[in-house]
């Protein structure tokens, strides 16, 4: 009895030092690098942003929209019309008293070219307001570009400030976890040498295993608010 006890203890112990191992090196490899990461500079994340597709459109709406007031500065130019008509052949002639002669019997060249003007009132009238509308519509679509980045500027300082204070809150969970590492080591060891029950050693394990998942928790918030970051400000962030 007292030989499966001791093999049963033996299993318990050695599956605990297995663990620990694993989530050391999880926290070595997965974790610390999170707590030493550098974000670029916010007016990086700035000018990447300005090429975001809520942004690109408002530019192309304001690019229209110029163009579109080109085209109604030169709209003028519908007034005028020219027109023209060439016909070759043989023609009876006309003469000055209405009678009708004898056709020449050689073909001739005859064509008619001309000029009109053609200005509708209500375009006469409103030409200046049609042009003060369209700059208003560009002012407009100005004022839309600009709110719709800065918006996005601000959401990019509150993704940003996140991720500052997550990293901090990490590196004093690392601290943490050093010294639950440090006071589960010498649990393991004293449980070994049977100078505590496995009560406290189990107590101790406890304490190590909520500090790593305090640093698990840290990890994944830093980690999804970067790649938010990633996308609202179109700059790569992870390497």
């Amino acid at each position: 009895m007292k030989n499966k006890y001791l093999i049963k203890l033996i299993s318990l112990c050695f599956y605990l030092l297995i663990w620990s191992a694993i989530s050391a090196q999880t926290i070595d490899d997965n974790i610390y690098q999170y707590s030493k990461m550098h974000l670029p500079p916010l007016n990086v994340l700035f000018e990447n942003a300005y090429n975001t597709s809520s942004v690109e459109y408002y530019k192309s709406l304001r690019e229209y929209e110029k163009k579109t007031l080109s085209a109604e500065k030169r709209s003028w130019l519908k007034y005028f019309q020219i027109g023209g008509l060439y016909y070759y052949g043989v023609n009876a002639v006309q003469s000055m008293d209405g009678s009708l002669l004898v056709p020449k019997k050689d073909p001739q060249d005859w064509y008619n070219i001309g000029a009109s003007l053609a200005v509708p009132l209500d375009d006469l009238f409103d030409r200046g307001g049609k042009v003060k509308r369209q700059k208003l519509k560009i002012q407009s679509a100005d004022h839309q570009l600009e709110t719709a980045y800065g918006e996005i500027k601000m959401e990019i300082v509150e993704l940003y400030t996140q991720v500052q204070k997550e990293i901090d809150i990490l590196k004093l969970q690392l601290e943490q976890f050093t010294l639950a590492k440090t006071n589960y080591e010498q649990s393991r060891l004293d449980f070994s040498q049977n100078k505590i029950s496995i009560q406290e050693f189990s107590n101790q394990k406890d304490l190590y295993n909520g500090v790593i998942v305090q640093c698990l928790n840290s990890k994944y918030t830093i980690e999804s608010l970067i790649l938010k970051l990633e996308i609202l400000s179109q700059t790569k962030i992870f390497n």
